[in-house]
């Protein structure tokens, strides 16, 4: 898991203005035909499955980072027993 750690509010702005500036260019990107192409379709959808993809993966790791848990807190109760 990826975390920010950033404490300023002028990076949260910052971020904000970037984003609106992404949206604003995929919206005339949008206006100008540009993105209603098959290629775009099939970049959206190759997206899509590696975002899936990814979640899946990030949830792969949790789990074993549970049995890893697990296994920690078996063998500390067999040191301690």
């Amino acid at each position: 898991m990826c975390t920010w750690r950033g404490g300023s509010k002028s990076g949260l702005g910052n971020a904000q203005a970037i984003l609106e500036a992404k949206n604003k260019r995929t919206a005339s990107l949008y206006l100008d035909g540009l993105l209603d192409t098959n290629e775009h379709r099939r970049l959206e959808a190759d997206r899509g499955k590696a975002d899936l993809d990814h979640q899946h993966a990030r949830r792969e790791v949790e789990r074993l980072h549970l049995i890893v848990r697990l296994l920690g807190t078996k063998a500390s109760e067999g040191i301690q027993g």
